[in-house]
Formats: C-alpha cells, sequence, structure tokens
C-alpha cells in the first residue's frame, strides 16, 4: 500500500545528465561495466544492456543497447561482442533473471552479479544528478523513461521504484543504465585495511585509496 506516490526525478535533473550526442568508443585507458536488464523474452518488454565507465569524479554511459527479440542466441552473440569491444568479465542482473539469462551470460564468458532493488539503484543515480556527475546520451526515449520513474513511499517512508507501462514499454534501457552505473560505483576503490594483532595492542596497517599509507599501533579502545 503506497502512502504517497510523486515522480522521483526532476525535469532539471534528468535534462542536465543528457549530455553526450551518442555512444561513446572504446578506450583503453578506461576500466568499462555492464548492467543488463532481461525482459524474458516476452511481451513488450526488451533485453537491454548499458556499458559505463568512469572518468574522473563522473560517470559516462558509453553505449545502450535493447534487443525486441523471443530468441536470445542473436542478444548473447551481440553481447559478447561487445564484451570484447569494450573489454569487459562482469555484469550485474536483477535476482528475476536468475535462471536462463544468468546461465546463458555464464556460457559466453562473463562472470555475473545480483544487483540491489531497484530503490538502491535509483537512489544510487540520482545522487549522481545531483551532483552533476552523470554523463547521458541525449535521447528522446531514455528522457522520458527517466521522467517517468515513480516513487511510491509506503509506511515507515519506505522507498519503491516503479515505471508505468506505455507502448514502447517498460523503461528496460533506464533500469540497464541504473545496474551498469551502480557497478561502477560499488567498484570504487575502498581503503584497504589489515590488521595484525601484536602483543596487548593492534598494529594496524592500511594503504587508502589516494596512495597514502598508515602503519602503527593503536590501543584496543580505538579499534571499536
Amino acid at each position: 500500500f503506497a502512502e504517497k506516490v510523486e515522480a522521483f526525478l526532476s525535469y532539471d535533473l534528468v535534462v542536465n545528465s543528457l549530455k553526450l550526442a551518442g555512444d561513446l568508443p572504446f578506450k583503453s585507458e578506461f576500466q568499462y561495466f555492464s548492467g543488463i536488464d532481461a525482459s524474458g523474452l516476452a511481451g513488450r518488454d526488451k533485453f537491454s544492456l548499458a556499458i559505463a565507465h568512469e572518468q574522473g569524479n563522473d560517470i559516462y554511459i558509453d553505449k545502450v543497447k535493447s534487443w525486441d527479440l523471443k530468441d536470445p542466441d542473436p542478444i548473447m552473440s551481440d553481447i559478447k561482442e561487445l564484451a570484447k569491444i569494450y573489454n569487459f568479465a562482469k555484469t550485474s542482473i536483477d535476482k528475476y533473471a536468475k535462471g536462463w539469462v544468468k546461465n546463458a551470460l555464464e556460457k559466453i564468458g562473463l562472470e555475473v552479479s545480483i544487483r540491489p532493488s531497484l530503490a538502491e539503484i535509483y537512489v544510487n543515480i540520482k545522487g549522481l544528478m545531483i551532483g552533476d556527475r552523470l554523463f547521458l546520451q541525449d535521447n528522446k526515449g531514455i528522457k522520458k523513461s527517466f521522467l517517468n520513474v515513480q516513487a511510491f513511499y509506503g509506511r515507515n517512508n519506505a522507498l519503491s521504484i516503479a515505471h508505468p507501462r506505455d507502448s514502447e514499454g517498460h523503461s528496460d534501457e533506464i533500469d540497464a543504465i541504473s545496474t551498469a552505473v551502480f557497478e561502477v560505483t560499488r567498484e570504487q576503490e575502498e581503503p584497504e585495511q589489515i590488521i595484525e594483532y601484536k602483543s596487548a595492542g593492534r598494529r594496524l596497517s592500511y594503504r587508502n585509496a589516494d596512495g597514502s599509507y598508515f602503519d602503527g599501533e593503536v590501543d584496543y579502545d580505538e579499534m571499536i
């Protein structure tokens, strides 16, 4: 039961993120990530893939591709080719695609992970939009789909995300985009910490993502 329903993304947030004229070519200096929204090859839904990379503090969507097909073989063939072009070995899907989709992706050599809920990945991409850190293709379909994202707030203000269906389908492309973007942010380096034990205290060694290093003894209370 939804106590409140509203548009999740404002017009300005979406439009200000539509900065790219089209697809971006592979560049060897970047690491690429992908996300998939699988249609199940049924109804009006499409099977969609998005590819993204991080550049400085910003995240770019390099390519979005959808298939309106009932046969999975050409889809997997295309994804395998794109994985070679953009040099990615992993992808992420939703929990409903854990069956044949996961198996098919693994057969073409991809490591498959399960993304979090729609609420989590859309909160993540909204934060990037607010920070002016997201670069999307200036595409009418992508624009319309993001503007149609609805936020449902239930009891305790719990957020759920939904897409109204229309003649163009179920916003599969922006789910794939949001999944790929989440994979980029999830893989951003965190400080590595290694705890070593020494006599009555603990010796703490860690290297931060910025390259700085700490090595010293700390008291037990400081470790809590």
